[in-house]
């Protein structure tokens, strides 16, 4: 899902097959490297083992800065 915004940048989301969002992007154009231009967020969920929780957050920002984050849950 696209959306252009009033200050000319775009807005899009990702989902996987599960419709959980797996990228969120700020930036100058709809696709490509540029699509994250000034935010990205990348959302892990896993593959086998995905109950629903997010595992790990990867984001970058309009600096080219990457930074990942991983979530560790205790019940």
């Amino acid at each position: 899902m696209t959306v252009q915004l009033g200050n000319g940048l775009f807005e899009h989301t990702d989902f996987n097959s599960r419709l959980q969002p797996t990228q969120i992007g700020l930036g100058t154009t709809t696709t490509g490297a540029a699509s994250i231009s000034v935010l990205g967020l990348d959302y892990l969920f896993g593959t086998t083992n995905n109950n629903g929780n997010v595992l790990g957050q990867t984001y970058a920002t309009a600096d080219q800065s990457v930074r990942r984050r991983d979530v560790l849950v205790c019940f």
